[in-house]
């Protein structure tokens, strides 16, 4: 038989058949993993760290699969070994120390088991007209960024690091371009400052905030190290509203910056 039919995660929760600590056969296992997984590329937070999933991959650890489909942990181990063995997943765990770690599960040939996006008939115009007009929005914000950094290198891959940025520091161009900016300011020659592709996949950004915060609370004299980020609306633990309400009185900011913060 081929051909597919649309499935929609919904049935996951159907008390008639996805009951928790139900017993799942291998068939329903599988499936599962295909409903779990990301039908696009996305970011994922385990605890606290932030991972990047990729279209068809999905995280978790052999307990919650094992708990999901009414297995224990070394029958669900078997299973996975199974599946590799038939190239169906590989499976990258996240760290090496704990006995249960998170898995990062990818099914191979996703795209065999599920559309792309948009590629589904009946909606594929509303679809694609979403998409369009996301990505104009994304590209839009990743010109303005470019046309104010100092260093412009590989602009290709700084698109493709811009485009995996949280919406908070896409709808940011000029600020993100200034903290790159301040990065490229910091080193004795340009050309010793990371490429802007490098500086967003790494999250240049953040550390460009946390080498501005000041040692100890009491230094007041760095609240001028601020200014910048009060104006930028970039809100840090580091600023108070009592270095807010100097550079106030001091004048290193407008009345309606003041109010704003």
């Amino acid at each position: 038989m081929q051909g597919y039919i649309k499935i929609d995660r919904s049935i996951l929760y159907h008390p008639a058949l996805f009951k928790r600590g139900q017993k799942f056969c291998e068939k329903g296992a599988f499936l599962w993993l295909l409903l779990e997984a990301s039908f696009v590329d996305r970011k994922y937070r385990i605890k606290d760290k932030e991972i990047y999933l990729k279209r068809g991959q999905l995280c978790c650890s052999l307990s919650y699969m094992g708990e999901a489909w009414g297995w224990d942990k070394s029958k669900v181990q078997r299973f996975l070994d199974k599946l590799k063995q038939f190239d169906t997943i590989t499976t990258d765990t996240l760290s090496d120390t704990p006995i249960d770690t998170p898995n990062v599960l990818t099914i191979c040939h996703y795209d065999k088991y599920q559309d792309t996006p948009g590629d589904t008939p009946t909606n594929n115009k509303h679809n694609k007209g979403i998409i369009n007009k996301d990505n104009k929005y994304i590209l839009s914000k990743f010109d303005q960024f470019w046309s104010k950094v100092k260093r412009k290198v590989s602009k290709g891959q700084s698109e493709k690091a811009f485009k995996k940025l949280a919406r908070e520091w896409i709808d940011k161009p000029s600020e993100l371009a200034d903290l790159y900016n301040q990065h490229c300011a910091s080193k004795d020659d340009i050309q010793f400052s990371q490429h802007p592709s490098t500086w967003l996949n790494g999250k240049g950004f953040e550390d460009t905030i946390e080498t501005s915060q000041p040692t100890t609370s009491s230094q007041p004299k760095n609240y001028k190290n601020y200014v910048f980020f009060v104006k930028k609306g970039i809100r840090t633990t580091a600023i108070s509203d009592d270095m807010v309400r100097k550079m106030y009185e001091e004048e290193l900011i407008t009345e309606q910056e003041y109010k704003n913060w």
